[in-house]
């Protein structure tokens, strides 16, 4: 499969980013922990509280369905993989009531926001 039909994880996240600052209605955010980094500048951000595995975009408004927010851990359309660490993130959220999610594509991110909120400009 060619990279044009799989583009890499960076380009989907561009994407789903473009479409949450174009929307405009939600607070949300990317932590940055896909970056390499040094040894020793990791363990200075671990120092202040960086954590592995937190999901990729955090949407911290509160869902149509009453869910607290969104968390979603974003891999490429085929590949990629859901390290142990994303996975217990992803099940601490859940059990503390957002919608945790593994989306595979930024379209299919894109879905799962709008089916907890909604259409831009319909919220």
């Amino acid at each position: 499969m060619s990279r044009l039909l799989c583009p890499p994880e960076e380009a989907e996240q561009r994407t789903v980013a473009a479409y949450l600052d174009a929307r405009g209605d939600l607070l949300w955010f990317h932590p940055p922990n896909e970056s390499l980094r040094s040894p020793r500048q990791g363990r200075r951000l671990q120092l202040a509280g960086m954590k592995r595995g937190v999901q990729d975009f955090l949407i911290f408004t509160g869902t149509q369905d009453g869910l607290v927010g969104t968390a979603i851990e974003l891999k490429r359309r085929r590949g990629g993989m859901v390290t142990p660490e994303q996975k217990q993130w992803r099940l601490a959220l859940a059990a503390q009531g957002w919608c945790a999610e593994v989306c595979r594509g930024a379209d299919e991110a894109i879905a799962l926001i709008e089916r907890h909120y909604g259409k831009p400009g319909r919220r």
